[in-house]
């Protein structure tokens, strides 16, 4: 495994380009240090993933982590967030600083790990986190993607909709964005995009028990799939008089169909597939 800092010019790998930002990078000697890595060795078991990796990653810097399939690039990048916390026998040696303070030393306070991750974060998500060792903390976040709480007694949910609660809890709350949360057994904090604690009405729903239930199909998306002819029948029957076998709108509409030169539809995954269908 090689780590490598990018120069001033473009770098070809293979396929990847890499290039620098449009901005100038700060000289090293300024530079602030966000993980510093010391004689890092990774096990998987009896097996030795990584060894002896020492490196600075500063902010404000490409850094590149690349080498052959096996090499240990996706072990290193794991180490980082101590995703390899979840893999049974792994076991780590050395140190990760980050912004001074050790990943894996005693005492890190693992919300206060999430925290400064975030600050890091860029794009649109809504993430979970669990801790080994620790059955009674879940951590949420949200930027973009939906996000939702659901209160119980003496447990707490996390999941995306009212629907995906439906079938634990009828009482559920909405992170809006920028929002973090700290979950245990007995409640939830909530904090907005300054780590301000914050309030976020809870409410009552009514998600209805067929939407949340696979009515014994062993998956939802096998259940979509075959109820597929009756929703577009349920859809086409408000607009398709069956007597006389002809399109009848419910409305009127403010202009010709005759009239219209052009229609343009915008979709995506399998939307988009719909869009091919009403082309032709």
């Amino acid at each position: 495994m090689t780590i490598i800092e990018p120069t001033k010019e473009v770098v070809r790998i293979d396929r990847i380009r890499v290039a620098q930002p449009a901005a100038p990078l700060d000289p090293p000697s300024s530079r602030q240090t966000v993980f510093d890595v010391r004689d890092l060795a990774v096990f998987y078991g009896k097996t030795q993933a990584i060894r002896d990796v020492s490196i600075e990653i500063g902010a404000r810097v490409i850094t590149a982590v690349i080498g052959p399939s096996g090499c240990g690039k996706s072990t290193f990048v794991r180490c980082l967030n101590r995703m390899n916390d979840l893999v049974p026998g792994a076991r780590i040696e050395g140190t990760i600083d980050y912004h001074g303070t050790n990943l894996y030393g005693p005492g890190v306070d693992p919300v206060e790990a999430v925290k400064a991750s975030l600050s890091q974060l860029r794009g649109a998500f809504a993430l979970g986190f669990i801790f080994a060792g620790d059955a009674n903390l879940m951590i949420g976040a949200r930027n973009g993607p939906p996000l939702a709480i659901g209160y119980g007694d003496g447990e707490m949910y996390l999941g995306s909709d009212a629907i995906a609660l439906g079938p634990f809890t009828d009482t559920i709350s909405y992170l809006e964005d920028g929002d973090w949360v700290v979950l245990t057994r007995t409640g939830a904090v909530i904090h907005d995009k300054h780590n301000a604690v914050v309030h976020r009405e809870a409410v009552k729903h009514a998600a209805s028990t067929s939407l949340v239930d696979k009515a014994n199909y062993r998956h939802f998306m096998a259940k979509e799939i075959h109820e597929q002819p009756e929703v577009v029948g349920h859809t086409l029957a408000r607009y398709v008089d069956m007597a006389t076998e002809r399109v009848s709108l419910p409305v009127t509409l403010p202009f010709d169909f005759k009239n219209i030169q052009r229609i343009s539809i915008v979709a995506c995954g399998t939307a988009s597939y719909a869009g091919y269908v009403a082309k032709y």
